[in-house]
């Protein structure tokens, strides 16, 4: 069984709910897009899946196998992010040490993309600027040769040419390895054209778990007077809604109609509206509400 499965998870901080009752299933092989607010519940739930916190309730299995303090399922997996820290070596032996805890870490490859990142290998972790330690983290992750690699903001701290660099190495190292790319981000417009599947939570729930092309068909925008799309609407599922003046503009989740009418337009919208959109409902009049201007 060759996938992650969260089943029920529930993570509590004092009046804070992480995580409530989320399930989902990581497949192998694909790479993902982890969307959500701050707060959302993201690093939570990626901290949960490699045994970083516990769960209140619920599990997580990893390839069949219970994650907790399992190493034979944590062996699996590999997390970049901000949090982790190293000791003060020499990046050549940070590369040298993970070789030793991990024999399968590909060190060949981290010497080629230090070389293309132009990071300097005899410069010592605690000397590396806030990009460099992003680019060293993520050389990590991708020299690690394990079945799934989360990667929480990855790019930060990085200007455009190196941003590029990532999302190729990414592309390479999954479609050479086969392996599953979780990357949490909020620079989704980025890497809209690398992933399969977009996992969407917001406050602790998941709201989408679906690949990329299929979400993107389920939802459309109709704009219009603000008369016209509340008579569209009716019977509709309404995500959002936002006006200015006489004028409505409305996200639905269904199927758009073909062609626009004399009063009103639709148009799709892409990934990174789709997720900002949905990702704010509770901030945006309800249907109820905007029914009633």
């Amino acid at each position: 069984m060759n996938e992650i499965i969260v089943s029920d998870a529930v993570k509590n901080y004092k009046d804070t709910v992480a995580l409530n009752h989320v399930s989902l299933t990581i497949g192998h092989g694909k790479i993902y897009g982890l969307f959500g607010r701050n707060g959302a519940g993201k690093s939570t739930l990626i901290k949960a899946i490699g045994n970083k916190v516990f769960l209140d309730s619920g599990t997580i299995t990893i390839n069949g196998i219970d994650n907790i303090d399992n190493q034979k399922a944590l062996q699996n997996i590999w997390i970049m992010n901000e949090a982790i820290t190293m000791p003060a070596y020499k990046i050549k032996e940070i590369f040298k040490w993970s070789k030793v805890y991990n024999p399968q870490f590909d060190l060949e490859y981290a010497v080629r993309l230090c070389k293309l990142f132009n990071l300097n290998v005899n410069k010592k972790y605690n000397s590396l600027s806030t990009g460099y330690t992003s680019i060293l983290k993520f050389i990590l992750a991708m020299c690690s040769n394990v079945p799934y690699i989360f990667l929480d903001e990855p790019v930060l701290g990085l200007d455009f040419v190196h941003r590029e660099y990532v999302y190729k190495i990414i592309l390479e190292v999954q479609m050479k390895k086969m392996c599953t790319v979780v990357i949490s981000t909020h620079i989704i417009e980025e890497i809209s054209n690398i992933i399969e599947n977009v996992i969407i939570i917001n406050d602790g729930e998941i709201l989408e778990n679906i690949q990329k092309d299929e979400l993107i068909k389920q939802y459309y925008l109709v704009n219009g007077s603000i008369e016209s799309v509340k008579d569209f609407i009716v019977e509709k599922e309404v995500i959002t809604s936002q006006y200015l003046g006489n004028f409505a503009n409305v996200l639905i989740k269904g199927e758009m109609p073909i062609s626009n009418l004399d009063y009103l337009t639709f148009s799709r919208i892409d990934l990174q509206q789709i997720a900002a959109r949905i990702s704010k409902i509770k901030e945006d009049q309800d249907y109820e509400n905007f029914s009633n201007i």
